[in-house]
C-alpha cells in the first residue's frame, strides 16, 4: 500500500524521489495539469497510503474509483473557468490589471495582502478590477448545460 502512495505522488508530479514531502511544493508541481479538487484527494490518499495508517488494497481501490468518478466530471471544466488562485470554477470573475480573470473575493484578498505582482507572476500597474460579464455568462451556460446532461444520464 505504501508503494501505491509513492506511485500516486509520481503520477501527480512526475517526480520519483521524495526524500521530504512539502505540501506547497507538491501543489506547485501539480500546477494546472490537474483539477485542484481531484489532485487534493489523490494527494490525501497518497499521504495516507505512505503513512502508518493501515489501509487495505480494497479500500485504496474503492477510493481511487471514487476519485476517478469525480475526476471525469472535473476534467470537462475549461481551464479559463478556473480561478488561478483558488483553482475552482469562478462564480464572480473579475479582470485584473494583468489581463487575467480571477474570482473577485480571491483577487481582492490577494491585493489587500500587499501584492504588486499578480498570481500569474505579472506586474500589476494598478488594482482596478473590472467585472468579466462575458466569462460569467459562459460559466453559467456551462453549468446549465452540464446540469441538463447529468439529468439525462
Amino acid at each position: 500500500v505504501k508503494e501505491i502512495g509513492v506511485l500516486l505522488l509520481h503520477i501527480l508530479t512526475g517526480r520519483g524521489n521524495w526524500g521530504t514531502i512539502d505540501m506547497e511544493t507538491i501543489y506547485d508541481e501539480i500546477g494546472e495539469e490537474w483539477p485542484f479538487d481531484v489532485a487534493r484527494e489523490l494527494l490525501d490518499l497518497a499521504m495516507r497510503c505512505m503513512s502508518n495508517v493501515e489501509m487495505s488494497i480494497r479500500r485504496v481501490l474503492e477510493e481511487l474509483n471514487e476519485i476517478k468518478r469525480k475526476g471525469c466530471d472535473s476534467i470537462k471544466v475549461p481551464n479559463i473557468f478556473l480561478c488561478p488562485i483558488q483553482k475552482m470554477v469562478m462564480r464572480n470573475p473579475y479582470i485584473a490589471a494583468d489581463g487575467f480573470s480571477y474570482e473577485l473575493e480571491a483577487i481582492e484578498e490577494w491585493l489587500q495582502s500587499g501584492n504588486d505582482i499578480s498570481p500569474k507572476s505579472l506586474r500589476l500597474k494598478n488594482t482596478l478590477l473590472i467585472p468579466n460579464h462575458n466569462l460569467r455568462s459562459l460559466i453559467q451556460y456551462w453549468h446549465r448545460k452540464r446540469s441538463a446532461t447529468q439529468v439525462v444520464k
